[in-house]
């Protein structure tokens, strides 16, 4: 059976529903697991790390990011590092090798629209141009 999203972010933190009641203790856990991808996640201009932190957390008044949606970050900060070294710019240059033209180089333009794209989209993307077989994975 699946395990709900609650009872992964325990498991991520290495804490047990045993521990304590979650309704209490569900920021610490959730800080703590943005603690670990903070870095990898876009931002608003000018958003510090702490700034970010602090909205997901809810602490600009509108309500603290679902453990759904904290999960699905995660999972994606952590596959943006096994694959790409945790670098944008290695996923953008992956998925401009499969639009390099007859000369060899890369259509700047293309990259500049890449480069305006989320992590989540550009995955997806190049999910896509793998199962299409045009990027060798």
């Amino acid at each position: 059976m699946k395990k709900s999203p609650k009872q992964q972010i325990l498991d991520l933190v290495g804490a047990s529903e045993s521990d304590g009641k979650w309704s209490e203790n569900a920021q610490a856990y959730k800080s703590q697991l943005l603690d670990k991808i903070v870095k990898h996640l876009e931002r608003e201009d000018g958003e510090s790390d702490s700034d970010l932190k602090s909205r997901l957390l809810g602490g600009d008044g509108n309500g603290s990011i679902s453990n759904k949606k904290l999960i699905k970050l995660y999972n994606m900060v952590e596959r943006l590092k096994a694959d790409f070294g945790g670098s944008k710019d290695k996923l953008v240059d992956a998925l401009l090798q499969s639009r390099v033209g007859a000369a060899g180089k890369v259509d700047e333009d293309f990259r500049t629209h890449l480069n305006k794209k989320s992590i989540s989209t550009l995955l997806l993307t190049y999910d896509h141009a793998v199962k299409a077989g045009e990027i060798q994975a």
